[in-house]
């Protein structure tokens, strides 16, 4: 059953993305391989025609998203994710990750994942790189852990940390 589409608007502070950043900010719960998937299916259009999601997006680009929900699936309503925080600085972000969390989306884990809640937590200071004209600035993980490994995990805060 499709859902009804959705229609998003670049503003003139995203410009410059590439439209699966730009897609993952606006849809936090959904991975990068998640909307890969759907825009390669046809899912999602830009400006009426398919794209690739490395296209770099423009001010007063539209993207419609058609995204079928899969069968089954419901909204997570699970309460939100916190990470202790063990260091913190304008360059780097080290979490404790808890075992048992996924360190990014995969499969059948879409959401509650640890670069989610980063992406989430800094979703403020995202805003203040794209007002700035830093386009490609975005959270990154450093290197990854396990599902049910416990640890440090790193997360690059600027480019030249990743």
């Amino acid at each position: 059953m499709n859902a009804a589409p959705a229609r998003l608007v670049v503003e003139p502070r995203h410009e410059g993305l590439r439209a699966d950043v730009y897609l993952a900010l606006c849809l936090p719960g959904v991975s990068r391989a998640r909307i890969r998937q759907k825009v390669q299916a046809g899912e999602s259009l830009l400006n009426g025609r398919r794209y690739a999601t490395s296209a770099r997006l423009r001010a007063g680009d539209e993207i419609t998203i058609t995204w079928r929900a899969a069968p089954g699936s419901q909204p997570d309503e699970s309460p939100p994710v916190s990470i202790p925080v063990l260091f913190e600085d304008e360059w780097l972000l080290a979490l404790d990750k808890p075992a048992g969390m996924a360190s990014h989306p995969m499969g059948r884990v879409q959401a509650g994942t640890a670069i989610q809640y980063v992406r989430g937590r800094d979703a403020a200071q995202t805003a203040e790189h794209l007002a700035r004209g830093d386009a490609g600035w975005y959270p990154r993980l450093v290197h990854r852990l396990d599902t049910f490994t416990s640890g440090v995990l790193l997360v690059a805060r600027t480019r030249e940390c990743f």
